[in-house]
């Protein structure tokens, strides 16, 4: 049996703050029951002592050595770092080691968060920043941006192998400094946006920038001017090739605001697969519903007659199932036919791996439609197909049928405008606001092409390879169509309706993190961008 050893540890919270070339300190010593807020400048700092009604620093008296999971149950020492200003900030938490300290650090465990516990002595050394610390580790390093806020949790006790001889009236007197300073936001969206930093956003004009050298492609960007103003990359070729789950793939353009699911709302990058999986059903059923061709239904809802819950499209669960499946280790077949029919395997080795996976996360994704078939088809423009899409056309549907009566229409399945999930297929208006103006007739600016060109008017020339990259024959969108109980597809960059043709192509599309940064290539197609985190 381990004899009880002595172990004193007093821990006081240092804030340090690199701003440019000054240099400022602060210090805290927690000995109020109330939270303890240190604010300079652009940062401030929150922590918590202990439990509950304790009003003394962090101390332990009398330790004995202990087993990890006992360590990980004991009470933590909380702090949360917030950046209150308006630039990006680099962080780093280091605890550092007084000189009055008499302990072996290579007994000494620490655990921040829910990261593995490990002995101090085998944290990065770094240099002290603190009067009296002979020895300074980094714990953890990181980055805010504006009003982002951090918190961790810290435990330290006695690893349970400490020598009797090391455990016995030792003492331990450590600090914690964090040492901040403004950096570079080095974001895949931070990059993106620096290509067009200082141009007018308000305007949907084309905004050429300089393409890489010895490229094809070329730099070219357009606002959308909703709601939101997204950045968008456009044109026959623009250089927005990446790298991603050793595949090619295109950057869609920096979509603002987009919604976790949770409320969060970021700017994120969006992607698109340069070439299709295969040519897969969007959704399939029984013979006795909708004459075999499925439902117009992205995501999970009910039969609003029997209250039954539906599951969602075929198509919808394939991209969010066996594509995401790591644990395949053959071919699936998928949806390719009418009547429930499968017919076409999926190749398990083009799923998105798991450090892929790292890179992406849930996003809202907008199914809404128009009640009239003239608003959908013969006159629908790339501004018209947006509203429609969010559900927030006067026009536009929400819920319910798109149709009532014929052999398509014998569903009784709820329509949503919305569903959250991590794969999806794009939006018509992607392919719209793609655009950067007709080739063929001068008249039709992107302005024009945006406002007033039509998806079923071939001959503005507003939406052909020629002028817009995202153009494939013939290639699903996630929106459903009026009427007919159909699903727009895009063919050479025309939207048109489609019922469950099972010779569709499928481009999967997806939002990345905002936290990913671009860290190569030139975004063209022989040296195509880089990602990681």
């Amino acid at each position: 049996m381990k004899k009880k050893s002595l172990l004193i540890i007093v821990l006081l919270l240092v804030l340090t703050l690199t701003i440019g070339a000054s240099y400022a300190f602060w210090q805290a010593t927690h000995k109020q029951e109330s939270k303890n807020v240190v604010s300079i400048g652009c940062f401030s700092l929150e922590s918590d002592i202990g439990t509950a009604g304790e009003q003394s620093p962090i101390s332990l008296m009398d330790a004995m050595p202990i087993t990890d999971v006992e360590g990980m149950n004991l009470s933590p020492f909380t702090f949360t770092l917030t950046n209150t200003c308006s630039m990006y900030a680099e962080y780093q938490v280091n605890l550092e080691t007084l000189s009055t300290t008499t302990l072996n650090l290579d007994y000494l465990k620490v655990a921040l968060s829910n990261n593995t516990p490990q002995v101090l002595s085998s944290y990065p050394s770094v240099t002290p920043t603190i009067t009296n610390a002979n020895i300074s580790n980094k714990l953890i390093s990181g980055g805010l941006r504006q009003g982002e806020a951090v918190t961790y949790e810290l435990r330290l006790w006695l690893d349970e192998d400490t020598p009797r001889v090391e455990g016995s009236n030792k003492l331990y007197n450590g600090k914690i400094s964090i040492t901040a300073s403004p950096s570079i936001d080095d974001s895949g969206v931070k990059t993106i946006q620096n290509l067009v930093k200082g141009e007018p956003t308000n305007t949907l004009d084309v905004i050429t920038k300089e393409a890489p050298d010895g490229a094809t492609c070329t730099n070219t960007f357009g606002y959308d001017n909703t709601t939101d103003n997204n950045l968008r990359y456009v044109g026959s070729d623009p250089c927005n090739y990446v790298t991603f789950n050793n595949e090619i793939w295109r950057i869609i353009g920096v979509m603002n605001n987009v919604d976790d699911g949770s409320g969060k709302k970021e700017s994120r990058l969006k992607l698109i697969r340069n070439e299709s999986l295969g040519n897969y059903s969007w959704d399939s059923s029984d013979s006795s519903i909708n004459s075999g061709s499925g439902v117009n239904q992205w995501g999970p809802s009910t039969n609003y007659e029997t209250g039954e819950a539906y599951p969602g499209a075929d198509l919808m669960q394939e991209l969010n199932g066996d594509y995401l499946d790591l644990t395949l280790t053959e071919n699936t077949m998928w949806y390719n036919d009418f009547n429930n029919g499968k017919r076409n395997p999926f190749d398990y080795t083009k799923r998105l791996n798991a450090s892929t996976q790292e890179l992406i996360d849930n996003a809202i994704w907008y199914t809404g439609a128009a009640n009239d078939t003239s608003i959908l088809h013969s006159d629908m423009t790339p501004t018209i197909a947006y509203t429609n899409e969010r559900g927030i056309n006067p026009n536009a549907i929400n819920n319910g049928k798109y149709c009532s009566s014929g052999s398509h229409c014998t569903d009784t399945i709820k329509r949503t405008y919305q569903w959250t999930g991590k794969v999806g297929l794009q939006y018509p208006s992607d392919t719209g606001y793609a655009t950067s103006g007709s080739t063929s007739n001068e008249t039709y600016t992107r302005e024009k092409c945006i406002n007033e060109g039509k998806y079923s008017d071939s001959s503005s020339g507003c939406f052909t390879a020629s002028n817009t990259w995202i153009s494939e024959s013939v290639t699903w969108t996630i929106s459903p169509y009026a009427n007919d109980n159909g699903i727009y597809a895009l063919s050479n960059g025309v939207a048109g309706n489609k019922t469950w043709n099972p010779l569709m192509g499928v481009r999967p599309s997806l939002y990345l993190k905002s936290t990913v940064r671009i860290t190569g290539g030139d975004g063209s197609s022989t040296n195509p961008y880089t990602l990681g985190m």
